[in-house]
């Protein structure tokens, strides 16, 4: 069953099997717990999908892994030169971001897909919630990467006829992406994170303890 729909979360598989089974019988309790049967499964789903790329320019994305569970397009951009640049958002998740003045953007590289450097994610905050909006792998972390991006979401939404304009986008304490945010939306308000902000200052006065 897991490998009839590889783009169906398997353990969301898991639990309407067992869903159904407890509907059926009345109880589940002879059905294995999902962490039993994980390997297992996850092994069952690598049959059919296609084979890990050695690197970006062997990495091909199937039309499956270009939508999400609503069969929405999420492909925003694949941008091969000069380095591959993946980027993941649908159209009813722009127009939120259209709505929202105040973004959030956050680049991670624990979570970064192999081959690639960082993660890298914009959110949309309101009143009521922040939500993350735009998906994307990176290859590194230049200003020119962060501009190929931005400029791939904004054109996105211009040919959807959305404009973007948020009034303040709060970014990690790095120089490149401050600046290529700057210089793609050059009237809002770039806002460094104060966590981020406090964690260098500690990393480079400890740099300073030999001269002490």
């Amino acid at each position: 069953m897991v490998c009839n729909n590889p783009s169906k979360p398997i353990p969301q598989i898991y639990n309407e099997v067992v869903s159904a089974y407890r509907q059926n019988k009345g109880t589940a309790e002879l059905v294995p717990m999902f962490d039993m049967l994980r390997s297992t499964l996850y092994r069952d789903r690598s049959t059919v999908l296609p084979k890990l790329p050695r690197s970006l320019d062997d990495l091909i994305l199937p039309a499956i892994f270009r939508k999400n569970l609503y069969n929405e397009n999420m492909l925003l951009c694949d941008k091969k030169q000069p380095s591959r640049i993946l980027g993941f958002a649908s159209l009813t998740a722009i127009k939120h971001l259209a709505e929202c003045s105040i973004w959030n953007a956050d680049g991670t590289f624990k979570t970064a897909p192999k081959l690639f450097t960082q993660s890298y994610t914009i959110h949309a905050h309101n009143e009521f919630s922040m939500k993350p909006i735009v998906f994307s792998a990176l290859p590194d972390k230049y200003e020119e990467t962060y501009s190929s991006l931005l400029q791939s979401v904004i054109t996105y939404a211009k040919a959807n006829n959305l404009i973007l304009c948020p009034t303040s986008i709060l970014i990690d304490f790095e120089l490149s992406s401050f600046n290529a945010f700057k210089k793609a939306f050059p009237n809002t308000n770039i806002v460094f994170c104060h966590f981020h902000f406090a964690k260098n200052i500690m990393k480079n006065l400890k740099k300073l303890r030999k001269y002490f």
